[in-house]
């Protein structure tokens, strides 16, 4: 999610939510802060989950918090570690980890193409029995032009877990452009980029 900038990360035992990243420089050369929640071995053991062993209200609207934002995301890379169950089903241990989702080369040369074009002022170009081309405005991809469907297919099926239709989303369906959050599935196109959008698609 290109516009999350809080950090989070969380295991079955500890919980820190901060404005640090980790990494050296972040610890060398800034002024951090966070909060650090840690639960008690009884939740561990157990799986319940209260404020008398180690759980409060804090950590459940954090860890919601971040889920949804996981959920509307779409997923981009994703790895994760393959266990060896122990004694009983404890003390499970990492044999190694597996790549489950990798789609951040070809994310990372779509938005180059998409800075290329708009640097160059490329205009969009309409072809006799062409159909015009958007952008999603989630992931930024070349899609159909469709004001009513500024969704590519699997950014769809991830914003219709919720069906927020004035989720704040990222790019121009028009230009393709960053949008800064100003775009929604209500409003895809930038306001700057409606009139020519106007002309050219007869909006």
């Amino acid at each position: 999610e290109k516009r999350l900038h809080a950090k989070y990360y969380a295991n079955e035992s500890n919980a820190l939510l901060t404005s640090m990243n980790l990494y050296s420089y972040s610890q060398d050369n800034n002024i951090e802060s966070g909060v650090l929640t840690k639960a008690g071995l009884l939740k561990n053991l157990t799986g319940l989950s209260n404020s008398l062993i180690g759980e409060t209200d804090f950590d459940k609207q954090a860890s919601a918090y971040f889920w949804k934002v996981i959920e509307q995301s779409e997923p981009l890379f994703c790895k994760e570690p393959v266990f060896q169950s122990g004694f009983l089903g404890f003390n499970k241990k990492s044999e190694h980890s597996e790549i489950k989702v990798n789609k951040l080369s070809s994310v990372f040369a779509e938005a180059k193409s998409i800075k290329v074009e708009n640097e160059t002022n490329k205009k969009v170009e309409l072809k006799d029995n062409s159909t015009p081309t958007g952008y999603c405005i989630r992931t930024g991809a070349k899609i159909p032009f469709n004001i009513e469907k500024p969704l590519f297919p699997e950014a769809y099926k991830s914003w219709n877990r919720y069906g927020d239709v004035d989720y704040a989303e990222k790019y121009c369906h028009f230009s393709g452009e960053l949008s800064g959050g100003e775009t929604s599935v209500s409003k895809p196109i930038l306001k700057k980029n409606w009139k020519k959008a106007k002309e050219i698609f007869s909006l």
